[in-house]
């Protein structure tokens, strides 16, 4: 069976995107999704009752 031209046209683009699959172009910067000041609350909370029920037990 003959190939119509735009299964042709077709097949050409696929052939041209066939060895891009699963790459994905690098981005430069990547950001976190907390803020620097987020980050230093959360620790500052897990830390602060690590700290917290440490002396608690001691005392």
């Amino acid at each position: 069976m003959a190939t119509t031209p735009t299964m042709r046209q077709k097949n050409q683009q696929y052939a041209k995107r066939v060895t891009k699959r699963g790459q994905r172009e690098e981005e430069e910067d990547e950001k976190s999704g907390l803020s620097p000041y987020a980050v230093g609350f959360l620790l500052f909370v897990v830390l602060g009752s690590a700290l917290f029920s440490f002396f608690e037990h001691l005392f």
